[in-house]
Formats: structure tokens, sequence, C-alpha cells
């Protein structure tokens, strides 16, 4: 279940605008297929247009707020002698790094009960195409090329408090190249942090998860 709002100009590649969205999700167990947990949370992204430049067709800073508690963590039950935690899968619950937040660590490398995060990118579109004229008979459609400065940081707890989630934060930083290929975004970034360099390949600008 989720609420949210949407008054950004594109949402493929937002300009201008912000987004909202707050949601809750349960598993109830049903059939003993799966454990029951719950998780709530919530995420805003705001959009600031610099405008245009005789070089740049759109120059835009992206901010993104993130962030989720499971109040399931701590219950259990016992199944077969062995207590059995009502956590989420990892993929649902408070998890950092990969192609979304902290992009300078491997994929879930934080994973907790509660989690924040906090994401700033400069997305600049060049006004220059170097591919525009190369359409492969009409099979290929490059719009437009966008390089990308961006700085992460967030944190997983054991608990959601704001004082704990804002302490020794993990942080990742780099750079990437998009464009809008056949009206699909394909993203390249590469990410530093104190661990690792990461290069990721991907679809779609890394927030928000529409």
């Amino acid at each position: 279940m989720a609420l949210t709002y949407d008054n950004t100009d594109f949402g493929a590649n937002p300009t201008k605008g912000n987004y909202t969205r707050v949601f809750f999700d349960r598993d109830w167990g049903a059939y003993d297929n799966s454990i029951p947990w719950s998780v709530w949370g919530g995420e805003f992204s705001q959009y600031f247009s610099l405008g245009a430049t005789e070089k740049a067709r759109q120059r835009v800073i992206a901010f993104n707020f993130w962030t989720v508690d499971s109040p399931t963590w701590n219950s259990s039950h016992i199944e077969n002698g062995e207590e059995v935690f009502h956590r989420p899968p990892t993929y649902k619950g408070a998890n950092l790094g990969g192609l979304w937040r902290l992009r300078g660590y491997p994929a879930t490398r934080f994973n907790d009960r509660s989690g924040i995060y906090y994401g700033l990118e400069y997305r600049h579109t060049l006004a220059w195409n170097p591919l525009k004229k190369y359409t492969m008979k009409g099979k290929l459609d490059v719009d437009w090329l966008q390089f990308v400065g961006f700085g992460e940081m967030g944190r997983v707890a054991p608990s959601w408090n704001f004082s704990e989630l804002h302490k020794d934060m993990k942080w990742s930083a780099g750079g990437g190249l998009r464009a809008m290929v056949n009206h699909i975004i394909l993203r390249f970034d590469l990410a530093a942090s104190d661990e690792d360099m990461i290069a990721q390949l991907f679809i779609g600008q890394p927030w928000p998860k529409r």
C-alpha cells in the first residue's frame, strides 16, 4: 500500500518539481509459504533546473531522501524447534549498496532493521550529440547524452533512531554517462567508496524507483 505525489515535469528524467512516496508493505505469511513481516518507509526527491547554456541542453540538481523501518524485525515464532524472526527479504527492507543507493558498494552490502539515505546528483545534458545522425536505418535513436556527478551518504541500524542513523554514515561518490536511447535511459555509473570502486550499467535514473 502506497501514497504517491508526483509533480515532476518528466518522470523518466525530471528537470524540476518533486516526488514523494510513503508506503507500507506486509507479508502475512499465508499458507506457511513465507514468514510474516512488515516494512514502512518514505522517499522524497526534489529537482532544481539551472537552465540551458550554449553547451548544455539541460542542467539539473537532483536530490533524494529515503528511509525505511521494519517494525516486526525483532518479532519471532518457534518453528521445528528453532526461532524464526519476522524479517523481510533483503531486497524489501533497509538495505544499502548496489544499483540504487550507495553505488560504491556491492548490492545489499548493508542490511538491518532500519535505514536512511541521502543522494545528490548534478545532471548535465549536452547540447552536442555526436550520435544523433547514426540511426542504423531507423533502428537507433539517441536523443541526448548526459554527464553526471554524484555523492551519497547512508546508514543502516538495529532501530530507527535519528541520532544513531546519522553516526558513522557510509558514503560513495562518482560520475556517470547516461543517454536516452530509443526512449529508454541507459545509465553507466562509476562509484568509489572506502571499500571499493564499482562500475554499473543499468536502465533508468537511480531514483526514484517508480
